[in-house]
């Protein structure tokens, strides 16, 4: 495909300085017309690498269990605040804002898209009721996400190009009693549910 910056081709006489020679005239045509010749297939092959950059995305990665997640660390923290701003902060005397570290494994290149509430955590002393705290955050790319409530959805997509490890950062605001804690994520159950396409209009 020509380029629409440069077309390699013949180089003009005129365009060769005054006072060169025959020679040195021919050897500047000829230097002109293979640099610019050059030019347009560099040209032409960024182009097309940015073409595939843009259309050549990896598949969406839709069931989160395939990461087999383990819990590698946890710390305490008194705030996070994400690029907009934002800010979570653990109420004093009441919560604690917990860092949990997940460490996983991506088996092929995917893109891993994640809301900052996705996570749960739920206390290890649970006897009867089994009750949970939403996560608040999420760091995927090195950078928080938050759970916004009601005003916006939290949420971040990020592509891997190749298999390997995988790092995740979610962030809880726990009960000042709470010591331990298991994290949850939504999975995939086996099967798929279905629903007619079209609903019936009752009489």
């Amino acid at each position: 495909m020509k380029s629409q910056y440069s077309r390699p081709g013949r180089i003009r006489a005129d365009r060769v300085p005054k006072g060169a020679t025959f020679a040195n005239k021919k050897a500047s045509v000829l230097a002109a017309g293979t640099l610019l010749g050059i030019s347009a297939v560099l040209i032409a092959c960024v182009g097309s690498v940015g073409t595939l950059a843009a259309e050549d995305h990896p598949p969406l990665l839709l069931d989160l269990s395939q990461l087999k997640l383990n819990v590698s660390s946890s710390e305490v923290t008194p705030s996070l605040c994400d690029m907009s701003g934002g800010c979570v902060f653990a109420k004093e005397g009441e919560q604690k804002l917990v860092v949990v570290t997940l460490s996983g494994f991506l088996q092929k290149p995917s893109m891993v898209s994640l809301l900052a509430n996705d996570f749960a955590a739920t206390p290890a002393d649970s006897s009867f009721w089994r009750t949970s705290d939403r996560s608040v955050g999420i760091n995927l790319n090195g950078i928080w996400t938050l759970d916004k409530g009601n005003q916006a959805m939290g949420i971040v997509a990020v592509p891997f190009s190749a298999s390997g490890p995988i790092a995740i950062k979610v962030a809880f605001l726990l009960k000042m009693n709470t010591s331990e804690f298991f994290v949850s994520y939504p999975a995939f159950v086996v099967g798929r549910a279905s629903v007619s396409a079209i609903q019936k209009q009752g009489k």
